[in-house]
């Protein structure tokens, strides 16, 4: 028998507050792909703005966590999964699989681009 404490599991789709299933896996070990409709995307931008730039700096300068910054990218990570999400249904998708997220700074930094895309699926119960 082993010290090692036993491996977490990763959060369940089914609590995580989406309206469909979404993944960061290549699919659902509970649902079966029936048709893959193809890759769709989601983009939000967001401006730091004066206030949060130079309560930003300030933090920078202080070293450690930047918490005005990390917030500002929680809540865009958020809203480009919402559009991805939104993509899919729109397509008919009923699930997300393989979703991923990119970022990047417009204007030397003062806008923040999160991009997040995956593929929209069809699933259903898994076939005995």
């Amino acid at each position: 028998m082993s010290d090692r404490p036993a491996p977490q599991q990763g959060p369940d789709w089914r609590t995580a507050g989406w309206p469909i299933p979404v993944t960061t896996a290549f699919d659902f070990p509970d649902l079966e792909v029936r048709t893959t409709i193809g890759a769709v995307s989601g983009v939000y931008a967001t401006s730091l703005g004066l206030a949060r730039g130079v309560t930003a700096s300030f933090s920078a300068l202080a070293r450690g966590e930047v918490v005005e910054m990390t917030r500002l990218l929680a809540e865009a990570r958020h809203h480009a999964l919402e559009r991805v999400v939104g993509e899919a249904q729109r397509h008919g998708g009923n699930a997300l699989l393989a979703v991923r997220f990119d970022s990047n700074e417009v204007g030397q930094g003062q806008i923040i681009e999160i991009h997040c895309y995956g593929t929209a699926v069809v699933v259903g119960a898994r076939r005995p």
